[in-house]
């Protein structure tokens, strides 16, 4: 936000002038700051059954799947997250942390 790098995207996403909203930019960074807490703290599995084109899930409001025993946020990757480049990845985690508290996203 200070460098200003954010305006394009974030006009393509919530209108002209979303950059200049206090609302706008304090939402966008409680979901990221909230997923960046999430994938530092996450295991990984594996679904290998998974439709073709999953490319990971989670269980945000589980009582067994949200957490595991250690307390980690379950995000389970499925085989075309294997098969994508880089930035499809990178996309995929960050996606599916957000919907993990406390973001809880759709």
């Amino acid at each position: 936000f200070n460098q200003n790098l954010a305006r394009q995207p974030m006009e393509k996403w919530l209108g002209r002038d979303a950059e200049k909203s206090t609302q706008h930019r304090e939402q966008i960074s409680h979901v990221l700051n909230s997923a960046m807490q999430v994938l530092q703290n996450a295991v990984f599995l594996i679904d290998s059954t998974a439709g073709p084109w999953t490319y990971g899930y989670v269980y945000p409001r589980s009582q067994h799947k949200t957490k595991n025993k250690e307390g980690k946020y379950m995000i389970f990757l499925c085989p075309l997250w294997f098969k994508s480049k880089l930035s499809v990845k990178v996309e995929t985690l960050t996606h599916e942390a957000t919907h993990h508290a406390t973001a809880y996203t759709n």
